[in-house]
Formats: C-alpha cells, structure tokens, sequence
C-alpha cells in the first residue's frame, strides 16, 4: 500500500490506497449496541463530490474507507510515541 502525507492546517493527514470494496465491512463491527454514530457536517461541495466519484470509480467503501484512515491515525500516533 502506498502512503502520502500531506498537511493543511497544521494537521497531517495520511492517505493510502485502499482495498476496501464496497458494501458492508465486516472489518469494522460494532461490540453489541456500543457502536457510535458521528455526524459530520460542513464538508465542501466540491471535496465530497470528489470523494464519493473516486470512491465510486474505485469501487471503495466510504465508511471503511474512513474508519480505516482513523485507525491508522490511532496507530501512527501510538508508533510515534513508542519510538519517541
């Protein structure tokens, strides 16, 4: 897989391509009714067009795409610190 980083806003964010095909992962299930829900709102037009075309085109999940990148932000962070 390949990674890039870019940064806007002081946040650094790392992209990978992704496997993920569409449908329901079952990667990312919830333990019982402890599953959340997280609105996110305010997303440019433009941005989510973008997103959901390619995510179209490339036959990819959106919900397992972005779990996918919050969990290796988690583990990216957890690396960090280990080697600091």
């Amino acid at each position: 897989m390949s990674k890039k980083m870019a940064s806007r806003s002081g946040l650094t964010v790392a992209t990978r391509s992704v496997s993920i095909k569409r449908g329901y992962s079952r990667e990312f299930t919830p333990h019982g009714a402890s599953g959340k829900r997280y609105l996110l709102d305010g997303i440019p037009a433009g941005l989510w067009a973008d997103v959901r075309g390619r995510a179209k085109r490339d036959g990819v999940s959106l919900r397992a795409l972005i779990l996918s990148l919050l969990r290796d932000w988690l583990l990216d962070a957890d690396r960090q610190r280990r080697t600091q």
